[in-house]
């Protein structure tokens, strides 16, 4: 059962939420450097102690808002994996939710990306990546048990569901990336079908037993 929290509890949560709010928007319309927690502080109509009792600085406020984001994602994607449908179905599913996502997000990530290496390596930085990492480890596991169900079902390949788990999300990063960064297409989420042809089939257009692969020449 869940537990009732206080109209103290919740308020404290409403004032949280909405400091984050405001601190999205700023970052994404004025940059990460050029945003100082005064500015969302205002924005916000709170005063600036308030904000540092649930910040210490802007980098842990910035780290707290890409960790929730993607947080939010692995939600979306364990839920729909959860769910009681046919496997390729699911892969879609989860395809689809992951692109949907960096649509709605993709302001923020835009930033996130064009700023993160210019942050300094600070004691945030590393408890960020280290909280990062664990997130990714739990996204790639929640992807490779959908991928195990489709071979223990004879529906994908009996190649190492995990290695097929990264090369799925290595392609979605790649389209995600890239439209980011160069393309700014009207939708993302209209590059599923190519993501799951490439998966599903790959790029040849002859069948794989047709067209000798020459695997050996280069893994030495």
């Amino acid at each position: 059962m869940t537990k009732r929290l206080s109209r103290k509890e919740l308020e404290r949560r409403t004032r949280r939420e909405y400091i984050l709010a405001t601190a999205t928007r700023l970052f994404g319309m004025q940059g990460y450097s050029q945003t100082t927690m005064g500015q969302i502080a205002e924005e916000a109509e709170f005063g600036i102690g308030t904000l540092y009792n649930f910040f210490s600085n802007k980098e842990e406020l910035y780290y707290t808002l890409l960790l929730e984001k993607i947080e939010a994602l692995l939600q979306a994607v364990h839920e729909v994996a959860e769910k009681r449908l046919p496997v390729l179905e699911k892969i879609q599913g989860i395809v689809g939710t992951q692109l949907r996502f960096f649509e709605e997000n993709k302001e923020f990530f835009c930033l996130f990306i064009s700023n993160f290496s210019r942050l300094q390596r600070t004691s945030e930085k590393k408890k960020a990546f280290l909280r990062y990492y664990q997130q990714y480890i739990t996204y790639i596991g929640i992807i490779t048990r959908v991928l195990q169900q489709g071979v223990n079902e004879k529906i994908l390949k009996d190649h190492n569901p995990r290695e097929m788990a990264q090369t799925l999300v290595a392609l979605v990063n790649a389209f995600v990336y890239y439209e980011i960064n160069f393309e700014r297409s009207p939708s993302l989420a209209g590059k599923l079908p190519i993501i799951l042809d490439l998966f599903f089939h790959g790029a040849l257009r002859q069948h794989p037993e047709d067209y000798q692969l020459p695997t050996e020449k280069y893994s030495k």
